[in-house]
């Protein structure tokens, strides 16, 4: 059986509590919280050289949740930094509405004032650079440790006492900051930055490098209209230790534990970034450790370790760290991220993610470099990926230093890779709707991103086994690329395709002439004919019989003005060599066309059948360009019973040739198709054998169905005009010229006679 409690120790504790406030309350009600603003005023000013005017009075405030708790409140508060009076209307450095200090009761009752808590309200600060690039915050702890102004001494010794406690000692039960606003304006660089911390928590504040729990959300935005600003979310456990020491000897850390952040921002989508792991970093000697750190996006995922060691031998003005760690990319949309990144940096996006497939990229590399005060040299060694088929390895390297262009540098590794799943076609239909054939031209006539060379200086080296674009598949690819200051100043590829080996040299320099110029040096050997000609062709129509094949030797000179295919197509200008073995022109037979002519003219019919094209045993041809059209000034080809030369032009910009030639009877044996004499009916004396029979062709370079070759009559006629005047050694030409109609025939087979039998 329980005995019964004196009610009178019950009610002891409760009446010595109640006196314990009654009195907490009557020591507060004697002070006046307003005497203690000129030693707060003056211990800033001490510390950091900062002037404050507290304009709001001073207020206490007691809570009596749990045991009792004291704090002290003040409002409107402005600082300056200036060495003048507050009257001369110094520029505002920052103003807080609301502040809340919590007073620890012990040194309060000594007459120290000790803040454990801290809640500030409502802030605005502003920090400046003018057109001279002076800042204005450099001036803060300008005035450490100097004697204080007239105006602004002492009157209370021991809050003086708790103003010189070190910074290393710092503590706070409780911080919360709301609604604070960081102005960050560049008048030097025409730039805006605010920060808007919406709320920050923390309890156990401490510089002793025990951890405290701390989350915040905040807001960034580029200028104060801007409607979709950057939200970010952060939690972690964080530990500071003499994070705000001067001396360079004392361990000065700042560790994040389980660290979670979020950013997020929106236009007409949400776009946000998540990460998470463990940071470390010493202030000292700037060592850090990403562990077990991750990046998350809404497609992609990258895992990171690194650690960053200091060099030893350096001195710590300008330290060297050293890095080493690994890296894992994974991405099931490499085009969006791109599309992300490019909106982070504020810049606009060249990718239209909307209506393509995503395109997945995979990664995995050993991180290392050096970080210095005048270069970040980083790397990405024994790197694998793959890009969704596509197998790569190698290394990338970069070079970034400050106020200069960043360098990259690769030696990469390539299996295959098909560009025609990432690169749209040129292709222009004819069967297409007039809206769709002048995008398709639009296309060709958009001037090409060359800007994008400027972001960079580049040197590339790759090794790809396959590369396929548009049904055209390149093998044993090995080039070298050089941008510098954004111009390609080496261009080299050698390359398989086409049966034929290409090699490539071009240069396009960009800055120093008005426009964009490309030079272009280019051989290929034993090249494919009728699969080059395809790849002019930019019709979907494909075409029944190709105008040419064979096999080709091709030399190409090349320049080129402009910032669009358009544009290059339009204004080349160079000279090109060929030479074509075992060819067929589909067009026409020109044998057989001179095989016609030559039988009408000796009223005779043709006895046998002639293949419908033109046997080319072998040619060469020269062509000179001005401004995209193409003067062929040398064409030379022998036939099975024939030799032709001529000359023609090419329009690049509509795929049409003109050619015409003069073909000289040498033979009257078609072997190529018939092993017997040519046609008899055509056949030559060996005395006339030099006469030039005059063919002209036309049409479109990627169909033969569109081109056709014919006797040029005109021609003609004034060659057998001479020759009536020599054989007959009369006054033939008169007649001759009256009767160039229907007569021809008939007139040319009286006056020549021997001439074609």
């Amino acid at each position: 059986m329980m005995k019964k409690v004196p009610l009178k120790w019950l009610t002891l504790p409760l009446l010595a509590l109640a006196a314990v406030i009654t009195s907490l309350w009557l020591f507060l009600l004697s002070l006046d919280a307003n005497n203690f603003k000129p030693q707060i005023e003056s211990t800033i000013y001490d510390r950091f050289g900062i002037q404050l005017s507290i304009d709001g009075p001073l207020n206490w405030s007691i809570n009596f949740n749990g045991l009792p708790t004291a704090a002290l409140q003040l409002s409107n508060i402005n600082a300056y930094l200036a060495d003048k009076p507050l009257a001369q209307n110094e520029p505002l450095f920052a103003h807080v509405s609301h502040l809340e200090l919590g007073i620890a009761l012990q040194p309060l009752l000594n007459g120290t004032l000790a803040v454990d808590r801290l809640k500030v309200d409502g802030v605005d600060l502003n920090l400046q650079v003018n057109h001279q690039g002076q800042k204005n915050w450099l001036a803060i702890n300008a005035h450490h440790n100097q004697p204080l102004a007239h105006e602004r001494s002492v009157e209370n010794a021991s809050i003086s006492k708790s103003s010189n406690h070190t910074l290393i000692d710092f503590s706070l039960d409780t911080l919360r900051l709301s609604n604070v606003k960081l102005a960050y304006q560049n008048d030097q660089q025409q730039n805006f930055h605010q920060i808007h911390i919406n709320d920050l928590t923390a309890n156990a504040v401490n510089l002793n490098g025990q951890a405290f729990l701390t989350e915040a959300t905040i807001t960034y935005q580029k200028n104060p209209q801007e409607l979709s600003p950057i939200a970010l979310k952060f939690r972690s456990d964080l530990s500071l230790m003499g994070l705000l020491q001067a001396s360079p000897d004392y361990p000065r850390t700042m560790t994040l534990r389980d660290l979670e952040m979020t950013l997020a921002a929106s236009n007409n989508k949400t776009r946000t970034i998540a990460l998470q792991g463990d940071i470390t970093y010493r202030l000292n000697d700037h060592a850090f450790v990403f562990d077990n750190f991750s990046l998350k996006t809404k497609h992609s995922t990258i895992n990171l370790q690194v650690n960053g060691v200091p060099t030893l031998g350096h001195d710590q003005l300008t330290p060297t760290i050293d890095l080493t760690g690994d890296i894992n990319v994974n991405s099931e949309n490499i085009a969006a991220e791109a599309t992300n990144i490019a909106y982070w940096m504020g810049q606009q996006s060249r990718f239209n993610v909307e209506n393509e497939p995503p395109i997945a990229l995979s990664l995995e590399a050993i991180v290392s470099g050096q970080l210095d005060a005048l270069s970040q040299r980083l790397s990405l060694a024994n790197l694998q990926a793959s890009l969704d088929d596509t197998s790569i390895k190698g290394t990338i390297s970069a070079l970034i230093k400050p106020n200069q262009i960043t360098t990259f540098s690769s030696l990469l590794d390539i299996d295959r890779i098909d560009l025609s799943r990432y690169l749209k076609p040129s292709t222009i239909e004819k069967n297409l709707d007039p809206e769709q054939q002048q995008a398709a031209k639009n296309f060709i006539n958009k001037a090409l991103p060359l800007t994008v060379l400027d972001r960079a200086n580049l040197l590339l080296t790759t090794h790809i086994d396959a590369l396929i674009y548009e049904g055209i598949t390149a093998t044993k690819i090995r080039s070298g690329i050089e941008v510098t200051n954004g111009d390609i100043s080496i261009f080299q590829v050698t390359a398989d395709a086409l049966q034929s080996t290409f090699d490539l040299d071009a240069k396009l320099l960009r800055h120093q002439p008005s426009t964009p110029q490309l030079t272009i040096n280019a051989s290929a050997t034993e090249l494919d004919i009728a699969t080059l000609l395809k790849t002019f062709d930019r019709s979907s129509k494909p075409s029944a019989v190709p105008l040419m094949t064979g096999t080709l030797n091709l030399a190409n000179n090349w320049q080129m003005t402009g910032s669009s295919i358009g544009d290059w197509q339009a204004s080349l200008t160079g000279n090109s060599k060929a030479s074509i073995q075992n060819g067929r022109f589909y067009a026409d037979n020109i044998e057989h066309r001179i095989c016609q002519a030559i039988a009408e003219i000796r009223q005779t019919k043709l006895r046998h059948a002639w293949p419908s094209f033109t046997a080319l045993k072998a040619s060469d041809l020269a062509i000179d360009w001005h401004r995209g059209h193409g003067k062929i000034t040398d064409f030379t080809a022998d036939l099975e019973t024939l030799k032709i030369a001529g000359s023609g032009t090419i329009d690049l910009s509509t795929l049409q040739f003109l050619l015409d030639v003069n073909g000289q009877v040498i033979g009257t044996y078609h072997t190529s198709i018939n092993d017997h004499l040519s046609d008899p009916a055509c056949a030559v004396n060996a005395k006339y054998q030099t006469i030039q029979w005059p063919v002209s062709c036309q049409g479109r370079l990627n169909d033969a169905e569109a081109a056709s070759c014919h006797i040029n009559r005109q021609r003609l006629s004034d060659q057998l005009i001479q020759l009536a005047k020599q054989q007959a050694k009369t006054r033939v030409e008169d007649k001759l010229k009256d009767k160039l109609g229907g007569d021809l025939k008939q007139l040319l087979n009286n006056r020549l006679e021997g001439l074609f039998r």
